[in-house]
């Protein structure tokens, strides 16, 4: 069992496939927000991705597995994946304070899935859970959140500015299925299992929005 008052971040996504971009947020919240663990979550069945075509769960835990491998404070949970139907973030973060009692939870997404906050399953329950975390590129601001938000919800919002590029996994999995050389987007180990994998030839998909 973790440490009592540990510092645990959350970082949930599709990974379809996890990429650098990810890696670089995941870097600068443990960092910034002084986390003892970070927690990166492959989503099952997203919730805002209903029918959208993904890889199998496994290959996206494998693969982040693969990605965290490295890093010593970072860990990969299969919690939504073991979970059936429809994967909610405020679920995710329950099931989390349950298993890991004491732990202060750090929920780090997109700043563009935070002004959407008020759309989610349950969101004052996710609040209630964790500590939200925006984590925006340099010119987001919180004057600019507040405006897509409720009177009072800004105040248990944190914001992390983030230095990482565009990069999306619709841009790797484009140049996969282009035949094109995507070194240097995403791990090599994670690369490496996509090609042993036959994974994203031929496709066309769209950026995954976030699971919220």
């Amino acid at each position: 069992m973790p440490p009592a008052h540990q510092r645990l971040g959350v970082y949930g996504g599709t990974f379809d496939p996890i990429h650098n971009g990810h890696l670089h947020v995941a870097g600068e919240a443990l960092r910034e927000l002084a986390l003892d663990r970070l927690l990166l979550v492959p989503n099952g069945r997203p919730a805002h991705r209903s029918g959208a075509r993904l890889a199998a769960p496994e290959h996206r835990l494998a693969m982040a597995r693969l990605a965290a491998e490295p890093f010593e404070a970072m860990e990969v949970s299969d919690t939504e994946i073991r979970r059936r139907g429809i994967s909610y973030t405020a679920d995710t973060l329950q099931g989390l304070a349950e298993e890991r009692p004491g732990c202060l939870l750090f929920l780090i997404t997109g700043v563009d899935a935070v002004a959407e906050l008020p759309t989610w399953h349950d969101p004052e329950r996710v609040l209630a859970l964790s500590s939200v975390v925006a984590a925006a590129r340099p010119g987001f601001t919180r004057e600019w959140l507040a405006q897509r938000l409720p009177a009072g919800w800004l105040e248990r919002i944190l914001l992390l500015e983030t230095t990482h590029s565009d990069l999306s996994a619709t841009e790797v999995r484009g140049r996969i299925a282009a035949g094109e050389s995507a070194d240097g987007l995403a791990p090599a180990a994670v690369l490496r299992y996509i090609r042993t994998h036959g994974l994203y030839r031929g496709e066309e998909a769209g950026d995954p929005p976030s699971n919220y």
